[in-house]
């Protein structure tokens, strides 16, 4: 068997901020690297060659070691192919070669963030139509004109999403329009589907599907945005990345149209911009 690594790719900077455009590990083709910054392969536990009779099967156990010469911290994939070469006894010129690609993550997978770092500016909240994010205990009143924005910005893909309105308890009194999302892409780069957000308006729902509908009612609360990380059970409240927002605090809530929270469905505020590339 021979080992061909391919090169490593990172979506970060070495400063630990995202980036559009992958770094490689070696930088460029045929470069002289630490061989521990490369993966490396073996067969474990056989003598070599390996020989199989007709119609026999032979389990080969493989061994994968990752570059452990490169930083964690950059969260680096790597790959490569094993190439099997294949001869047999009773035929000349008929060696064959069989490549399996493999590839890893340095690290641990699962407990990747999916939400951007405070440092790049999301997520935060504002009052809608406004960029400026609000003080902690902002004294609000939520009507036709003045409603709470949460914005935010995935850097990694997500099985699931919630944004839910929580008091000081950290209790949840129900989902944001367009607060249960599933199978979430990353945001892009570029202006256009940089950030999504979700507007409390008034209206919170207590299912996933969005149609139980109920006002919100005066009181000090947070928004809270739950993240599925990668490979992680949706059950499982230790499998997300989890966000607060400041404390902000409702004196009054007027629906809309003076009518219930049923009819905040049809509001404007479900068309708030939710990224799916």
């Amino acid at each position: 068997m021979t080992h061909l690594p391919a090169s490593s790719v990172s979506s970060y900077a070495a400063n630990g901020s995202f980036t559009a455009v992958p770094r490689l590990w070696p930088e460029s083709v045929g470069a002289k690297v630490a061989p521990d910054t490369l993966p490396s392969a073996f067969i474990e536990s056989l003598e070599l060659p390996i020989r199989i009779a007709p119609g026999m099967k032979q389990n080969v156990s493989v061994r994968i070691t990752a570059p452990v010469g490169l930083s964690a911290i950059d969260r680096w994939l790597y790959s490569g192919y094993l190439r099997f070469n294949m001869l047999w006894d009773d035929q000349a010129g008929t060696a064959q070669s069989l490549h399996v690609p493999y590839m890893g993550f340095l690290g641990d997978y699962t407990q990747l963030d999916v939400l951007s770092p405070p440092e790049e500016g999301f997520p935060f909240i504002s009052m809608k139509g406004s960029d400026e994010a609000l003080t902690p205990d902002n004294h609000i009143t939520i009507d036709s004109s003045h409603r709470v924005s949460a914005h935010y910005r995935l850097e990694h893909p997500t099985r699931v999403l919630k944004v839910q309105l929580v008091d000081d308890a950290n209790a949840t009194q129900g989902f944001l329009p367009n607060g249960f999302l599933e199978y979430m892409g990353r945001n892009y780069q570029s202006a256009r589907g940089r950030f999504s957000n979700s507007t409390l308006n008034g209206t919170l729902y207590a299912d996933p599907d969005l149609t139980q509908s109920h006002e919100v009612k005066p009181g000090a609360y947070r928004i809270r945005i739950d993240a599925l990380r990668p490979l992680r059970n949706p059950s499982d409240p230790e499998g997300y990345q989890i966000w607060h927002s400041s404390r902000f605090i409702i004196d009054s809530v007027s629906l809309a149209k003076n009518a219930s929270a049923s009819t905040q469905d049809d509001d404007e505020d479900s068309n708030d911009e939710v990224f799916r590339p």
